[in-house]
């Protein structure tokens, strides 16, 4: 992704996108993405990883995954740049959204385990959930 390009607008054609660039794309992709099971995927690579086999980009993207898994735990309105309000608004909907997708599923799938992502609460900032959830 580091090598895709400079990014968008006038003044990115002369620079090509550095590491600092790819931390906040990535944090979008992972919550487009909406992966299963994320949590036990990075507790089972810490756990059950060689350490010869996980260095230098590999580490580095590995990294990164956990960096983009922190903030979205940590996220509020301040760390978007949103009034909380506004942001309390939006994640209050996109959780309806998100459970209505998710009935929608189950519905279909009886007795299948929901493996969409919602947004579990905490102390008034958004966190992820170890069982699947966003």
């Amino acid at each position: 992704m580091l090598n895709e390009g400079g990014g968008v607008g006038k003044e990115s054609v002369s620079q090509p996108a550095s590491a600092d660039d790819f931390l906040p794309v990535f944090i979008l992709i992972v919550l487009k993405a909406q992966p299963q099971r994320l949590y036990a995927s990075l507790e089972y690579i810490a756990s059950f990883r060689r350490p010869a086999q996980l260095c230098g980009e590999r580490h580095y993207y590995l990294v990164q995954l956990q960096t983009a898994v922190a903030f979205l735990e940590h996220m509020d309105g301040a760390a978007v740049s949103m009034e909380v309000d506004e942001f309390e608004q939006q994640l209050q909907e996109r959780e309806q959204l998100w459970e209505s997708r998710a009935q929608g599923r189950g519905a279909e799938q009886e007795g299948a385990e929901d493996e969409s992502v919602h947004v579990a609460r905490e102390d008034d900032k958004g966190v992820l959930s170890d069982d699947g959830s966003l």
